[in-house]
């Protein structure tokens, strides 16, 4: 069975804008509850990466802290993604290339190459 994951990477700390944005209320929500309900309705799981040590609620799935870069919190989301699941496997045979020694490092590696090509959010 194919399942569908998203991965919405809220882990900023708002330092250009001068808040956490993702906190910020749009209408009648907040920024991270529009986003997850989006998510949500596009696919299974969705993991929501938030800021390290914030005592905010923010919705998913499952939640996980980031990291201190934007790659680190997306490798942070990719990591919890279970073994038969992993969003770079179909990328991974495209090439014809060998699993590396764990799967939390093929989930890094790919997580890091899919991010490089664009902000990809949820892969069958």
């Amino acid at each position: 069975m194919s399942r569908v994951w998203t991965i919405i990477v809220a882990g900023g700390t708002g330092s250009r804008y001068g808040a956490r944005k993702q906190l910020e209320w749009l209408v009648d929500r907040r920024v991270i509850d529009w986003s997850y309900q989006v998510a949500k309705s596009v696919s299974d799981t969705v993991v929501t990466v938030k800021p390290i040590s914030d005592p905010a609620d923010y919705p998913g799935d499952l939640v996980v802290e980031g990291g201190a870069t934007r790659s680190a919190s997306v490798r942070s989301g990719l990591a919890v993604i279970a073994d038969q699941n992993l969003i770079a496997r179909g990328y991974y045979y495209g090439l014809h290339r060998p699993w590396g020694p764990t799967v939390r490092f093929d989930q890094m590696l790919g997580g890091g190459t899919l991010w490089v090509l664009g902000d990809i959010i949820g892969l069958p």
